[in-house]
Order: structure tokens, then C-alpha cells, then sequence
């Protein structure tokens, strides 16, 4: 009893562990999200560079995904399964956040304080839709 325990558990941290470096890295270059021209060359970002790097981390998360599902053979979505789906939203959600920064300069969501409501909002939003995926998957 106690090895399948411990096979589960080395199961779960390892298919988490790509997750939540993706969740950090994003979360990182949501934080570098900038408008004024020499901060960017600077700094070396802009909406491409995001994109760039969203896009390069959805592939980590999607072969990270398949090789949890083809460890675990499921016709259905299974607990871990909402994990990749809300990082992927998370993904885009970062992916899309310095093309609305730039090119939508009368939104006060985005433009307040220089784009810190997504800034402070990611991780709540994020572990918040985690927790709801845990309540609704168990209760």
C-alpha cells in the first residue's frame, strides 16, 4: 500500500514540477511587460518577445501533458489534466497581455499603474482556478 502511495505522489510532483516552472517563467515575463522604447531595448522585450517566449513554453506544457497522459492511459480528463488546461489559459493570457498593453493604450485595466492589475491578478486568478478545479473535481 505504501508503494503505490509513493508511486503516485512521484507521479503527481513529477508532471507538476514542468508546470510550475512554466507558471513561474510566465509570470516572470509578465513582470518585464513594458511600453517606453528604451526600457524595451533594454531590456530586450516587446509583444514579440513575449509571444516568443509564450509560445516556446506552450510546447513545454503540451509535451509535458502528453507524456502525463501517455503515463496514465484515461479516456477522460483527468485531475492533472485541468492543471495544463488552466496553464494554458494562463499562457495566453500572457501571450496577449503586451499586445493589448501597447495597442490599447484607453484601457484602464491594462494601462493602470503600468500594467499592474495582470501583474498582481496572475497568481490569484491562476491558483484561484486551481482551487475551483480541486473543489469541483472532489466535492
Amino acid at each position: 500500500m505504501g508503494v503505490g502511495l509513493r508511486q503516485n505522489s512521484d507521479t503527481f510532483v513529477s508532471n507538476l514540477v514542468p508546470l510550475i516552472i512554466v507558471g513561474l517563467v510566465i509570470f516572470l515575463v509578465l513582470l518585464i511587460n513594458e511600453r517606453e522604447e528604451e526600457r524595451m531595448l533594454l531590456m530586450r522585450t516587446g509583444p514579440g518577445f513575449n509571444l516568443s517566449i509564450a509560445g516556446t513554453l506552450l510546447f513545454v506544457a503540451v509535451f509535458s501533458h502528453i507524456g502525463a497522459r501517455q503515463k496514465i492511459a484515461a479516456q477522460e480528463i483527468l485531475y492533472m489534466g485541468y492543471f495544463y488546461i488552466v496553464m494554458y489559459f494562463a499562457l495566453l493570457w500572457v501571450a496577449v497581455n503586451p499586445i493589448l498593453f501597447v495597442r490599447w493604450p484607453e484601457s484602464k485595466f491594462i494601462q493602470y499603474e503600468h500594467n499592474l492589475l495582470p501583474k498582481v491578478l496572475f497568481w490569484p486568478v491562476t491558483l484561484g482556478a486551481l482551487w475551483l478545479v480541486t473543489l469541483l473535481t472532489f466535492y
